[in-house]
C-alpha cells in the first residue's frame, strides 16, 4: 500500500510541476514580449538619433546646402604659410601706384548726370 501512496504523490507532483512549469512559461513568453517592444522603441529612437547627427554634421562645405544655413563654427586657418611679423598692406618706403581713371567710365558718368539735370 505503500507504494501505491508514492505512486499517486509522485503524480500529484508531476501534475503540480507541469502547472508550474507552464505558468513559468507563459511568464516569461509575457516578459520576452515587453522586452521586444521595448528593443523596438530603442531602436528607433537609435535610428532617429542617428540621422539627427548625420543632419548636424553637415555643412556647405560636405553637402548641397547653401553657406548661409552653417552654424557659426568658423574652420580653422587651414593655411601652411607662416607669418612673417609684418603688418598687413603697403610697407613703409613703398612708393605708391594708383591706377589712373578709365575716360570711358568718367563719360558714361557725366552722360547720366547730364540726362537726370534734363528730367
Amino acid at each position: 500500500m505503500s507504494k501505491i501512496k508514492t505512486k499517486i504523490k509522485f503524480i500529484k507532483f508531476i501534475k503540480f510541476s507541469k502547472l508550474k512549469l507552464i505558468e513559468l512559461i507563459i511568464t516569461q513568453i509575457e516578459r520576452l514580449d515587453i522586452q521586444q517592444k521595448q528593443i523596438d522603441i530603442q531602436q528607433a529612437l537609435i535610428e532617429k538619433l542617428e540621422s539627427k547627427l548625420k543632419a548636424l554634421n553637415k555643412d556647405s562645405s560636405n553637402s548641397s546646402k547653401p553657406p548661409s544655413s552653417d552654424n557659426n563654427n568658423s574652420k580653422k586657418n587651414q593655411s601652411l604659410r607662416k607669418k612673417s611679423g609684418k603688418k598687413s598692406g603697403g610697407q613703409k618706403g613703398r612708393i605708391g601706384v594708383t591706377r589712373k581713371q578709365n575716360n570711358k567710365m568718367f563719360l558714361r558718368t557725366l552722360q547720366q548726370w547730364r540726362i537726370s539735370q534734363q528730367c
